[in-house]
């Protein structure tokens, strides 16, 4: 749609059919007023155009392909405005990227990843690695002054921000954006009174970082003192702005929301996000009542695109750039001849930008974690030259504390390296929840909430205490506090105590009976943390249990005992997903050597070993396990026997079926990743996969090694399939044993 009068329309069409046709030809008469427009700038004045860009989410995308038609026809642009994606866009414009550039840029993007806050999990602390065997989910509350805090958004909007960052390096030195290749404005809208924001001048990558901050999904954005969301509640279309920058005549690229349908408001985040294009449709409309007769109006027919549809979007490239076209008599009006273009579009780009030597890394923290720490974590140091990869990983590394809303950096002076550290608002106290759920068709059952409370950054070298309670089918209240010995936190000690009280069932009689268990433990440990991989740790342990049967028939001797003894632990976990691993694998390797001379009931040696390794093709991955134990010819104490059977741990025999002072069991779990399902309620991604498993326990003086045949083996698998939640991994599976065996299996957990 173009808001020109018909009969200008008109001419500029036959002023470009005139373009076209041999001189001479009878009939054409040149406009002088298009003809003036199209002489070079150092002879005639031309009037300034800004352009103004709307905010909509992936439907933003739009923008490109106009600003594509823009150049193709030779139209200047002095001035660029915009809010929220209209800012990204334009933003990125200003800062001298072609709109090639910037969809090639977009376009690579992993959109599902860059709204995810979590770093790469290679990449996250070894401490928030050990949460994740808790089955704890990422949602986390904070409690402060007693009370419970949420965060201010689903997510912080990190690696959005790394993203801008990057993008915006050749330009991270202007601070003023009239300095920019072309001036730029954004908006947004500040959050404490309501009022609009025109961000005109500091860090380019957080202007356009702030004026998308969509309510309730990104975190508002703080910024010289203000908390900043979205500009699209105020001024989603900023007209005002582009002129009075300057501009004369503006080209609007307006992309808002369409209304839903009543019907299509079946929930309460419909009707959110229907209240949400109210807001903007409103003010966009009225704006829209200012456009005066030189100004162009582009309006792309988008369809069904919504907002948030981010891996679709650039199917709006194509349709921006059609209805640009569409507009292409108004347009060419004030097209520059291609020598004064060139000109004018070299002055507006992007120099060759060479990455600098870091001369001075500098800190903005005021959070509690020691300056050292966060540059100790650091590869990136001075005089060595900028690497955007190193740089991303270092920030990566340092959110992955898990005590910063967000980690972003600047380059000042252009050698001059700057990272701000925003503190979590909710912190430093965090509370998360978890729920484990185990059910089969042989009426087992076992149902536990847990509950998290850890409280970071004690002291200078990153003190912790942890709190944990665990309801239902297991009970457990422990207290445990972590010191790191230095700033890199490569050395620690770690002491703990709790009581818990679990069902454990077990085959002592011939068939597997139930047994209560109630215990009491402490321990002291001292250990090395090998990088974000994992760590190694021995100490000192003692603990006091009884057990009561609560189900079957029990022929042991002694059902209470106490030990005391040494222990060793090594984990080494580099899976990069930890519900459905596609890569990476874990080594988890445990020791115990129960002395009676240290307050235990018997002497006795334990060792658990177990290799996993995710291998993945295509769609497919594949998860062999091996796993050893032995207790090194020792008689280990009953609850101590290692114990086989359930799902995927030779599946169709019962939990604890098959027990032994030893054991060995290789797995091999399979799963496939579908695709083209419609999105699950119950998760984000869905597999169809299975397993298979053989291996025996034994005691001693039965089946010695030497004498093992195959038919000495126990072998189960299964069929499932599974879902991952953001309550963890579900799987609802059919396992099948030896001798017909049948289970059916509903299971909220890790099942390797």
């Amino acid at each position: 749609m173009v808001l020109i009068p018909q009969r200008l329309a008109y001419i500029g069409a036959a002023c470009l059919a005139l373009c076209l046709t041999p001189a001479g030809v009878v009939g054409q008469t040149p406009d002088p007023e298009v003809e003036a427009a199209t002489k070079p700038s150092q002879t005639t004045a031309r009037p300034r155009i800004g352009l103004v860009l709307s905010g909509g989410g992936a439907r933003g995308a739009a923008h490109i392909g106009v600003l594509k038609v823009l150049e193709d026809l030779r139209v200047p642009v002095d001035y660029v405005a915009g809010t929220s994606m209209g800012a990204i866009i334009g933003g990125l414009y200003a800062s001298g990227m072609s709109p090639e550039a910037i969809e090639r840029e977009l376009t690579s993007i992993d959109w599902n990843d860059a709204f995810q806050d979590a770093p790469p999990r290679e990449e996250l602390e070894w401490r928030r690695k050990y949460d994740d065997g808790s089955f704890l989910v990422a949602f986390e509350l904070g409690f402060k002054n007693w009370r419970f805090i949420l965060p201010r958004g689903l997510i912080s909007g990190q690696k959005l921000g790394l993203i801008l960052s990057r993008l915006t390096l050749p330009v991270t030195h202007i601070s003023d954006f009239d300095d920019l290749p072309i001036p730029f404005r954004a908006m947004a809208t500040d959050v404490g009174n309501g009022e609009a924001v025109v961000l005109e001048e500091g860090r380019l990558s957080e202007a356009m970082r702030a004026s998308m901050s969509v309510p309730g999904v990104f975190s508002p954005y703080e910024l010289d003192g203000r908390i900043l969301a979205d500009g699209g509640l105020v001024s989603n279309l900023p007209v005002d702005v582009a002129r009075e920058m300057g501009a004369e005549i503006l080209i609007v690229s307006e992309i808002s929301t369409p209304y839903s349908d009543p019907e299509e408001l079946a929930s309460i985040l419909e009707i959110s996000e229907q209240l949400v294009t109210m807001v903007t449709r409103v003010n966009t409309d009225l704006t829209l009542e200012t456009l005066g007769p030189r100004d162009i109006l582009i309006q792309p027919d988008l369809g069904d695109l919504m907002p948030v549809d981010f891996p679709d979007a650039w199917e709006a490239v194509d349709l921006g750039e059609a209805e640009a076209r569409a507009s292409a008599a108004a347009l060419r009006r004030h097209s520059l001849p291609s020598g004064d273009f060139a000109r004018h579009r070299s002055g507006q780009r992007q120099p060759e930008w060479h990455p600098p030597t870091i001369r001075t890394i500098s800190l903005e923290n005021g959070s509690p974690v020691s300056a050292r720490i966060l540059l100790e974590r650091m590869d990136l140091r001075p005089g060595m030259a900028l690497d955007e990869t190193t740089l991303e990983r270092d920030i990566s590394r340092l959110f992955g504390l898990a005590e910063f809303e967000e980690v972003s950096y600047q380059l000042e002076n252009r050698d001059e390296l700057n990272l701000r550290m925003r503190e979590k608002s909710w912190g430093p106290n965090y509370i998360r929840f978890g729920l484990t759920m185990s059910d089969d068709s042989k009426a087992n059952s076992r149902h536990t909430l847990r509950v998290s409370h850890t409280r970071t950054y004690l002291n200078r070298l990153g003190g912790e205490w942890k709190n944990q309670i665990w309801l239902g089918s297991e009970r457990r209240l422990t207290t445990e506090f972590y010191q790191p010995l230095d700033y890199k936190g490569r050395f620690f000690l770690l002491a703990g105590t709790g009581v818990m009280e679990s069902t454990t069932r077990l085959n002592l009689t011939g068939s597997v009976s139930t047994y209560r268990v109630t215990a009491a433990t402490t321990a002291l440990a001292a250990g090395i943390r090998l990088g974000t991989v994992g760590q190694f740790q021995v100490g000192v342990r003692y603990a006091d249990s009884d057990a009561r049967v609560t189900s079957g028939e029990s022929e042991a001797e002694k059902l209470d005992a106490a030990d005391g003894g040494l222990f060793g632990e090594l984990v080494l976990d580099t899976y990069r997903n930890i519900n459905f691993p596609r890569s990476g694998g874990r080594l988890d390797a445990r020791y115990r050597r129960v002395v009676e001379g240290l307050a235990a009931d018997q002497s006795y040696h334990r060792l658990d070993v177990g290799l996993t390794r995710a291998l993945t093709t295509g769609d497919n991955t594949f998860l062999p396990r091996i796993s050893l134990g032995t207790s090194f010819g020792t008689e280990l104490a009953t609850f101590d026997k290692f114990a086989l059977g359930g799902f995927a741990n030779i599946s169709g025999y019962e939990r604890g079926e098959i027990i032994g002072a030893r054991y060995g069991l290789i797995s091999l779990m399979f799963y496939r990743a579908l695709r083209g399902l419609p999105e699950s309620p119950l998760g984000s991604a869905v597999y169809l996969g299975g397993s298979l498993s053989t291996g025996h326990a034994w005691d001693h003086g039965e089946g010695a090694l030497e004498t093992l045949q195959w038919g000495d083996l126990r072998s189960g698998g299964s069929i499932f399939v599974g879902f991952d939640t953001l309550l963890g991994p579900i799987y609802l599976a059919q396992g099948f044993g030896d001798g017909g065996r049948r289970v059916s299996y509903f299971f909220l957990g890790r099942a390797f």
